[in-house]
């Protein structure tokens, strides 16, 4: 599903440069696969399948939706380089 791919590519993308939160790109970009998948008409196996592997990804990162819902993710830093420290 090659669209499906750039698409939720792209979700990462504008999550991570709007927010900073590369887990929260990660998370949406995971979400919208399998929402994708089931809107371009692929069959359900594929956007089930998505949809399960959504489900592990919330799993995996309860650590990280916690310290999001509490303010305490950290987010990605741009580079101090060249700034003096």
């Amino acid at each position: 599903a090659p669209l499906v791919t750039l698409i939720a590519l792209a979700v990462w993308l504008i999550v991570i440069a709007g927010s900073r939160y590369a887990s929260l790109a990660s998370l949406l970009m995971m979400a919208s696969v399998p929402v994708l998948l089931a809107l371009f008409h692929y069959d359900s196996a594929y956007w089930i399948f998505g949809a399960a592997l959504v489900v592990l990804a919330i799993y995996r990162h309860r650590g990280n939706i916690d310290r999001l819902l509490h303010g305490t993710e950290l987010k990605i830093r741009t580079s101090t380089a060249g700034r003096g420290g």
